[in-house]
């Protein structure tokens, strides 16, 4: 029943992408970051007081209303800024072009999970998941490497439906 309905997602999701640039519109975003996230044993107990941080170059707030409104609690950095600390976050969100070595570098040291609104982040091994558009549908890269690092998995049944990097 959830594959079926995570295959319904991206078919509809597919369908509304014709045209588009490679990053997901930010509706599309959180959407499947919130379906992906179910996947993962250590976040899936989390989901109704899930933590994130935001990572952005200039202004996140269109993103941080779409998080709140997706029952996830976003707290906002700036790639100049950087991460003072990432107690009390569960997940590192790196918004397109607002990638930063520093945050991914204390985010793998800590254990938090990684994702990218640029599926290329990922595909690079800079992130655990990467979010984009591949002949205008959503994509989504795992990179199993980077993954294993941070110490998160995902089920086979994500696995299936993503671009996996080994």
């Amino acid at each position: 029943m959830v594959k079926r309905n995570v295959i319904l997602l991206f078919l509809m999701l597919a369908s509304s992408q014709v045209g588009h640039a490679k990053a997901l519109h930010p509706k599309l975003q959180v959407a499947i970051l919130r379906k992906i996230l179910r996947y993962n044993a250590k976040l899936k107990p989390k989901m109704k007081q899930l933590t994130i941080l935001v990572v952005h170059s200039g202004n996140a707030g269109n993103y941080l209303q779409l998080f709140k409104n997706a029952s996830i609690n976003p707290r906002a950095v700036s790639v100049s800024e950087g991460a003072a600390s990432l107690q009390g976050i569960d997940l590192v969100y790196f918004l397109p072009k607002s990638y930063s070595a520093s945050v991914a570098s204390k985010a793998l040291a800590a254990g938090v999970l990684t994702v990218s609104g640029d599926s290329n982040i990922a595909e690079e091994g800079k992130a655990s998941v990467g979010l984009g558009v591949a002949n205008n549908r959503p994509l989504i890269v795992v990179n199993l490497k980077r993954l294993a690092r941070e110490n998160h998995e995902f089920s086979s049944q994500l696995l299936a439906l993503a671009k996996v990097v080994k």
